[in-house]
Formats: structure tokens, C-alpha cells, sequence
């Protein structure tokens, strides 16, 4: 038996299918009423033909609710707050942070630390590295109380940094390595919860402070992120 090519029609009315499902039902009749006489040949490829076309327009139809969330997820991606664009810089620097925690050694973990890239609020960095890291650990719910008091309209008291960061090197002078990162990781998911709950519209909220006025952002910025940042630079010029 010769080979017989598909008719126009038929080539067409697949086409017309794939758009829509009443193009498809379109498509359907229509090769049916065109082919009412045609060969058996012609009529199975006209069959495969409309099975293909339903096929297709069913696998688009099933895709709808996967694509349908990829494009939510990009616009809550375009739409992130700038709370949760400031929880995931500290998420990202609390991470760093651990890893070099994790990657000190014993005669590391005891050396001197030194000031980088300069003193701030009275710290001395003449502390051991770990007393150094275990600060950074302790004093984030600290900083984030003192935040949220903020936000909550209080005052923050006025405490004296420098007797705290004595106090604290005194009583946790021989401090665990793996204890400070469980600490840290225990910090992560709590704090970066809370800065992403607050509000945009009181990020630029202002309050005083011993070095002059700040505000949330810049708290949030300098303090908790920055100070992680800090004391890691004074680790590692410690220990290079």
C-alpha cells in the first residue's frame, strides 16, 4: 500500500487543537467532516492526530498550577520587605560566623584577639578568641531586647559595656567551642524571625543612643550585623 501524507486539513486542524480545548474540539470535527471518505490509512492517522492534540493541551493543562506558583513565588521574590532583606544578611552572617567558629583549633580558640578594624563601644579585644566569640553569641537576644523595646515605645536603659564585656570574660574565661555554636545556631532562627517581623514603616524610627540618634535600620545594620562582623574580623586577624 503507497504511503499516504496527512491532507492539509488535517495538518491544520491539529494546529488549530493545541491552542485551546475548544480549538480542539474544533480541530476534531473538522477532520472528521473532511474525512468522512477517506482511506482506513487516513482516518487512523486523523485518530493519532487528534489523540496527540488532546494530549498536548491536557499536559499544558496540568503544568497550570506548577506555573502558576513559580510566578507567585517571583513576585513575593520582587516584593521582599526590607525587614527580611535585613534577616537574611544576618542569617548570612551568623552562618559565616559558626563556620569560622567551627574551623578554630585549641591553641586558636586560646589566643589573643586583637582590635579590628578598630575599638567600639569600649570592647577590649584583648580577650581570648573564644571568650570573643561566645560575646557575639550572648549578646545577640540582648541586642535584639533592646529593638523591640524601641519599637514598643521604651527607652532602652543605659548599661555599661565595657563592665558587661569584663564580667563576661571573667565568667566564661575557659567557654566550650562547641557550646558557642550550639549558642549561635540556637540565636539564628528566633532573631532573624523577629527582625523579619518588624514592620517597614518602623525601620526608620529614631532613637538616641550614647553615640548620638539611630535608627531600627541602622541598628539593625551596624549592631546586630555589623557586630558579628566585627568581632569576626578580630578573630581573624588573631589568628593569621
Amino acid at each position: 500500500m503507497p504511503h499516504e501524507n496527512p491532507p492539509p486539513q488535517l495538518v491544520q486542524a491539529t494546529v488549530l487543537g493545541v491552542g485551546c480545548e475548544d480549538g480542539l474540539a474544533l480541530a476534531i470535527g473538522l477532520a472528521a467532516r473532511v474525512h468522512a471518505d477517506a482511506s482506513r490509512a487516513t482516518r487512523t492517522m486523523i485518530v493519532a492526530a487528534r489523540l496527540v492534540t488532546l494530549g498536548v493541551y491536557r499536559a499544558f493543562a496540568a503544568l497550570g498550577p506548577a506555573l502558576d506558583a513559580a510566578a507567585t513565588m517571583n513576585e513575593v521574590s520582587h516584593s521582599a520587605t526590607r525587614a527580611s532583606r535585613y534577616a537574611a544578611e544576618f542569617e548570612a552572617a551568623q552562618d559565616e560566623f559558626i563556620r569560622l567558629v567551627e574551623s578554630l583549633s585549641d591553641g586558636q580558640w586560646r589566643k589573643l584577639g586583637k582590635n579590628f578594624p578598630e575599638r567600639m563601644n569600649d570592647e577590649d579585644e584583648g580577650r581570648p578568641v573564644g571568650v570573643i566569640a561566645d560575646h557575639v553569641a550572648q549578646t545577640q537576644p540582648f541586642i535584639v531586647e533592646r529593638i523591640q523595646s524601641v519599637l514598643a515605645g521604651e527607652i532602652p536603659r543605659s548599661v555599661d559595656f565595657r563592665v558587661i564585656n569584663a564580667r563576661h570574660a571573667a565568667e566564661h574565661a575557659d567557654v566550650k567551642q562547641t557550646d558557642v555554636v550550639a549558642r549561635l545556631r540556637e540565636n539564628k532562627l528566633p532573631i532573624a524571625d523577629a527582625v523579619r517581623s518588624i514592620p517597614d514603616s518602623q525601620l526608620d524610627t529614631m532613637f538616641e543612643t550614647p553615640v548620638g540618634n539611630i535608627s531600627i535600620a541602622q541598628r539593625l545594620e551596624r549592631v546586630l550585623i555589623g557586630h558579628i562582623k566585627t568581632h569576626a574580623g578580630s578573630i581573624k586577624a588573631a589568628i593569621s
